[in-house]
């Protein structure tokens, strides 16, 4: 009974981090919202926690391990939307300069750079809004939706261990 609820909680997990991935993927292709340095290491935690929660599904024996490393890396991915929801609380001038879009930085920038403004951010991470369909859809939206997909990975981590205990 406990491998049958694990896997099943699991599961949902993984399902969960593979609709916010797919999410993400539509906003980026079929919305044509260009992903900030920030959101691309959110995307980062939210795979490594999918991985996570995949080998936890398939485990040969339910075990711990698997579903906190799924909460760690959700951790992780949350400290991020957090320090992108803080970007948007600065002043104006107080917000890091903005650079160039990530694929130019990853392609002719130093990796150092790169790291920085994967971890740190820039000014494009705390952009007001984005044109979708001519709209300008509220920019806190973005880190702000991760931040919640977070919180859930880790409610569904939770119940995982919960049906361990049992």
């Amino acid at each position: 009974m406990i491998d049958t609820d694990y896997r099943t909680a699991a599961t949902r997990c993984a399902l969960w981090i593979a609709l916010l991935l797919g999410g993400a993927q539509i906003a980026e292709h079929a919305l044509y919202m260009e992903p900030c340095p920030l959101c691309l290491t959110q995307r980062v935690f939210f795979i490594l926690a999918g991985f996570a929660a995949f080998a936890a599904m398939h485990a040969t024996h339910p075990s711990r391990g698997w579903s906190l490393l799924t909460g760690l890396f959700a951790l992780g991915g949350l400290a991020f939307a957090l320090r992108q929801l803080y970007l948007y609380t600065l002043p104006p001038e107080q917000i890091p300069a903005c650079t160039a879009p990530i694929g130019m930085l990853i392609e002719f920038a130093p990796i150092a750079e790169v790291l920085r403004a994967m971890t740190m951010g820039t000014g494009n991470c705390a952009e007001d809004s984005f044109p979708v369909f001519g709209l300008q859809v509220p920019g806190i939206a973005i880190p702000l939706a991760a931040l919640i997909g977070f919180i859930g990975v880790l409610f569904l981590v939770a119940q995982q261990l919960r049906r361990l205990d049992r």
